[in-house]
């Protein structure tokens, strides 16, 4: 039983280090304590599944690691507004060629995307939708441009498809150009960067 109190206590221990690291690396501040026990105690359940789906996995292909998000539920991170999922209009065709394809492709150091973007709620459809059209744009022009998620989320509001809604826009505006949600769309507020077409999410999808 000692030995059992003094592993669980180094744990314990090994736990609190990495909590106080997390809020140090991350400029963590909660308005009261209440609060940041409540954030705690996620952050060590969080960090608990990490390490457990490491050791029962340790072939997989790719690794885990604390962020600016360990402190949170997923429930938070995603939007509370319901989710309309629409089926494709097309099919893949079964005949499309699939040789020599690369062993491994990791988009991220081509430089076609851009950082991890800190929004969360029901903004998350605009994050996703506006972020999927800079890296298809940089894909095909070697220039990654950030594009602005206040004019997708003003002018493209769920259920509206975000895609055939940037596409009627002709495409989206510099994040400098509309940097933050206005609270209604001023499509003429800017010039968009770049054009849009639907038809190059489906082939590349």
């Amino acid at each position: 039983f000692t030995l059992f109190f003094v592993l669980f206590g180094a744990v314990i221990a090994d736990l609190s280090l990495e909590w106080n690291k997390f809020k140090h690396d991350y400029n963590k501040r909660y308005a009261t304590v209440a609060e940041e026990m409540e954030r705690k105690q996620i952050f060590i359940e969080n960090v608990k599944r990490m390490h457990s789906y490491e050791k029962t996995h340790p072939n997989a292909t790719f690794t885990m690691a604390i962020n600016h998000l360990s402190d949170r539920h997923i429930e938070e991170l995603v939007s509370r507004r319901k989710n309309h999922v629409r089926s494709p209009t097309t099919s893949f065709k079964s005949s499309i060629e699939v040789n020599n394809l690369p062993e491994s492709l990791d988009w991220r150091i081509r430089g076609v995307i851009t950082e991890v973007n800190e929004e969360v709620g029901e903004i998350i459809t605009a994050v996703v939708s506006t972020e999927l059209v800079e890296t298809l744009h940089a894909i095909e022009t070697g220039q990654l441009i950030q594009g602005s998620i206040a004019q997708v989320f003003d002018c493209c509001p769920q259920p509206i498809d975000a895609f055939d809604c940037i596409k009627n826009m002709s495409g989206i505006c510099r994040k400098n150009d509309y940097p933050v949600p206005l609270g209604k769309c001023e499509p003429n507020k800017c010039q968009p960067v770049y054009v849009y077409v639907k038809s190059s999410v489906d082939n590349n999808v």
